[in-house]
């Protein structure tokens, strides 16, 4: 930002991690076959592998892309301040909205056509043209068009309401203040609104249903972590974290996340020691949505994740 030249090499630290986590994600849909993407491989799966996966990407997913959010959230009042609201919302189309357009109508046919040939997506066409026809008008375009590009999208539509509620409440302070003291009973009011919202929402929008690209089913993080991160830079909340809480914080989600991850699918029945079988359903129908103790306890391991 030209008003700090300070870099800030935590946050660059935390990006490159996070989208690392966030490839090696995808990697392991793709040859878990868990979850949904372009292309999944086929092969006999082994018990104790698929449970390693299932671990690794619903633990991964608990906070991953929320954690962007929350530095991008950071990032976006400064950015509003200094260009005001013409300039920020064209750089942000800019940056976002063309990317993620050109991705949903030139990248996504040309991957589903090339690289899946044989799969559901062309349609049995006879060629691109046709193809890319159908594409337009099918779900395809609906489901995976928008593809990992979903992020910058939603961050589109984020950042361009916060810019709206800027101009409908200008009283809202444009400076930032001196660093606030947390607390735990802060953390535990985000964690358990973050909770609240994802249990609604997937009262209609269960885990592994996908609505133009988005898994609305997660959206109450990215959301609550988003005005997270607009509220830590006015009040510049990043600032008094030290190395020490950050290493206890982290030391306690590697041991709690997973071992709370795996004891909870466990009791669910996900996990056939007898016959190394993973009841997929089961976690899916279970966890997935819906009024049950499964779903509720689901949702707050996922809230707390977010606050590691």
């Amino acid at each position: 930002m030209k008003n700090n030249p300070a870099r800030y090499y935590y946050i660059d630290n935390l990006r490159v991690l996070v989208i690392m986590l966030v490839i090696l994600l995808h990697l392991a849909v793709t040859y878990s076959n868990l979850g949904l993407w372009y292309y999944n491989e086929q092969h006999v799966k082994e018990f104790f592998g698929q449970i390693f996966f299932g671990l690794f990407q619903t633990f991964v997913q608990g906070f991953s892309m929320g954690l962007l959010f929350l530095v991008a959230g950071y990032f976006t009042p400064g950015a509003l301040d200094r260009k005001g609201f013409g300039r920020f919302v064209k750089d942000r189309w800019r940056r976002l909205g063309l990317p993620s357009l050109f991705y949903l109508l030139a990248v996504t046919p040309f991957i589903l056509w090339v690289e899946v040939p044989s799969s559901v997506w062309t349609g049995g066409a006879s060629n691109f043209l046709q193809f890319y026809r159908q594409y337009l008008m099918s779900a395809g375009m609906h489901l995976l068009g928008i593809g990992p590009m979903w992020f910058a999208l939603a961050l589109l539509i984020f950042s361009i309401i916060y810019a709206l509620l800027k101009i409908i409440l200008p009283a809202t302070a444009n400076t930032r203040t001196g660093p606030v003291k947390g607390s735990f009973g802060v953390l535990i009011a985000l964690i358990m609104i973050v909770a609240a919202g994802a249990f609604l929402v997937r009262l209609v929008f269960p885990l592994g249903t996908i609505f133009w690209g988005m898994q609305l089913c997660y959206f109450s993080s990215y959301i609550v972590l988003f005005i997270a991160g607009i509220l830590a830079y006015r009040t510049n909340f990043y600032e008094r974290i030290t190395s020490a809480v950050g290493k206890r914080w982290l030391i306690a989600g590697l041991t709690v996340g997973f071992a709370g991850l795996f004891a909870i699918k466990w009791i669910a029945g996900v996990y056939d020691f007898s016959a190394h079988v993973l009841n997929i359903k089961t976690f899916t129908g279970s966890f997935g949505g819906g009024v049950s103790w499964l779903s509720i306890s689901f949702v707050l391991w996922e809230s707390l994740s977010l606050f590691r």
